[in-house]
């Protein structure tokens, strides 16, 4: 009996004493196993980290510069070719609202194709309604970052349409381009006295005084003189409409129709509609063109239906003579009209103020003297000491029912 108690009392110590040896041993491959999983998730982790990095540094910048110019894409991008209301390039709401992504989300294209379309009997149609709010390329704007692919454009507006209020255009970088994802709008109230005297000033030059007078009908009113000459406006404190008139209390004129009307002719022509650039034209007096500021008495000039089909013929035209050289200016129609696509953001915008630019004498006014005459004009180039400046003017002059229709469109350069 006591050889068989020691035995099993040996073995057992022998066995305590493996469990023990076996121990650490099973601690260790815990341990590794743990070490591995701990170099797997710091492997997972740099390279997430890595692409975080990638993706980052692949967004292009997005400048003001840039930013306008996606704004301006997004508003030549919503306008489309008409013929009586039908849509030319586009057969279905699907096509057209694929062609309105390219620069802006899809929300927004689906929006504009249920508030701007309709389908009628297999037409793509356009409705008549008011357009939607754009940037306005003459007016400051904020742009505010709201992380690296949004950023935010704020401008503060007012028309009769909208009111006093701010615009929020957000844009989104989407993997391949920045995009137009969405536009909102605050009200704002009032106009203050400071942003009506500036409007004001948008709608003259440098040279002229603007004071403050009074306040009649809801609308600031302010005394500008230039050279001796003074001309009321006013500003509606709430849609910023501009209203100007030759004495304090003269037949006011509409500036911000008149300004509007000629950006809408201005971005026709660049779209290359002549169709939306025809319904403008003077039904009697029709369409005149000139190549410089001083207009010739056998100037080019169209009827008003001609207007929409002159791209489709080839017909060369003779617009003037080439100033210097003396040879003659010869092209077709859709050749000349190259030339108003520079305009549609112009360095200055001004109405009834008509500066003598370069040599050529500006005879506009004398040529129609009842005329409202908008000026798109861009300075030119440090480099070149402004000598590459050139404008565009919008002649304008009441027609049938008293409506303001276009009467000419008139280029202005630098000539020797």
């Amino acid at each position: 009996m006591r050889i068989l108690i020691c035995f099993l009392t040996i073995t057992s110590l022998v066995l305590v004493g493996c469990n023990q040896e076996e121990s650490p041993s099973e601690n260790n491959t815990e341990t590794q196993e743990d070490k591995n999983n701990n170099q797997d998730q710091s492997t997972d982790s740099n390279s997430n980290s890595e692409q975080t990095n990638e993706d980052e540094t692949s967004i292009p910048n997005l400048t003001k510069e840039k930013a306008q110019d996606i704004l301006s894409t997004y508003k030549e991008t919503f306008s489309v070719e008409t013929t009586n209301g039908n849509v030319n390039n586009y057969d279905t709401k699907e096509e057209l609202s694929n062609h309105y992504q390219t620069i802006m989300s899809k929300e927004l294209a689906t929006s504009f194709i249920n508030d701007f379309y309709r389908m009628d009997n297999g037409q793509l149609q356009l409705l008549a309604t008011e357009a939607p709010s754009w940037l306005d390329s003459s007016k400051s704007f904020q742009l505010e970052q709201i992380d690296n692919k949004t950023y935010h454009v704020t401008q503060e507006q007012s028309n009769e349409l909208i009111g006093h209020r701010n615009l929020i255009f957000e844009l989104i970088y989407n993997g391949d381009n920045w995009i137009v994802q969405s536009v909102k709008s605050e009200d704002l109230g009032e106009i203050s006295k400071e942003n009506a005297k500036t409007t004001v000033l948008n709608f003259t030059s440098e040279e002229v005084e603007v004071s403050f007078s009074h306040e009649q009908n809801n609308r600031y009113v302010y005394k500008v003189t230039n050279d001796k000459k003074e001309t009321w406006y006013s500003v509606d404190k709430l849609s910023g409409q501009v209203m100007m008139s030759q004495t304090e209390n003269g037949d006011p004129v509409d500036l911000t129709g008149i300004k509007n009307m000629s950006i809408e002719i201005v971005e026709a022509l660049a779209n290359e509609n002549l169709a939306k650039v025809s319904t403008f034209v003077h039904s009697e007096k029709g369409l005149l063109i000139s190549p410089y500021q001083y207009i010739e008495d056998n100037a080019v000039r169209f009827e008003k239906e001609t207007v929409t089909n002159l791209y489709s013929n080839n017909t060369v035209y003779r617009w003037g003579v080439e100033d210097g050289s003396g040879k003659p200016m010869e092209s077709t129609a859709r050749e000349y009209f190259e030339r108003y696509k520079d305009f549609t953001n112009p360095d200055k915008i001004l109405i009834n103020n008509i500066k003598q630019r370069g040599n050529t004498v500006n005879n506009i006014k004398d040529k129609f003297p009842n005329s409202h005459v908008v000026e798109f004009h861009n300075t030119g180039t440090k480099a070149n000491s402004h000598m590459d400046w050139s404008s565009l003017y919008v002649v304008l002059e009441k027609g049938e029912h008293g409506t303001l229709q276009l009467v000419a469109l008139v280029s202005g350069e630098w000539t020797i």
